[in-house]
């Protein structure tokens, strides 16, 4: 049976700060953390199933578009993106109510759950607009 040979990991910590290299560290292990809870797990429970959960890192230096994602850029080429400061606004907070509403079962209550005023890292918001309206929101360190 497959359970009989997974070595389970089920690991959480909070922390109000952590330092860069720290932080790349254990996100080379696996870690991923909403705000101040910092956290780790192999296996998880989705609908009626137990599913592994592999945590992924994409090497930047030797990252490339493929073809079929340079298609979706010229396609989209009529929004605009923007990083810059983490900064909750009713538009954000009303587009992620919307994000929400595809999960059924481990729904976050609020944006916050993920976003706090007192990130323990340096962290970052990607911005994407349609006409001034925003469509895209995501939040990275």
């Amino acid at each position: 049976m497959f359970l009989d040979r997974v070595e389970f990991i089920n690991e959480e910590f909070y922390t109000a700060e952590i330092g860069a290299s720290t932080l790349d560290a254990i996100l080379a292990e696996g870690w991923r953390h909403f705000g101040t809870q910092f956290f780790r797990y192999n296996l998880g429970v989705y609908e009626a199933d137990i599913r592994r959960v592999i945590p992924l890192r994409i090497r930047l230096a030797d990252f490339s578009l493929s073809k079929s994602q340079r298609r979706v850029l010229r396609r989209n080429s009529d929004l605009n993106i923007a990083i810059g400061e983490i900064e909750v606004t009713d538009e954000s907070s009303a587009l992620f109510e919307i994000h929400k509403q595809r999960f059924k079962s481990g729904v976050p209550n609020s944006i916050y759950d993920f976003v706090s005023a007192s990130m323990p890292c340096e962290a970052l918001e990607l911005n994407v607009r349609l006409d001034n309206r925003l469509v895209a929101a995501s939040y990275f360190d």
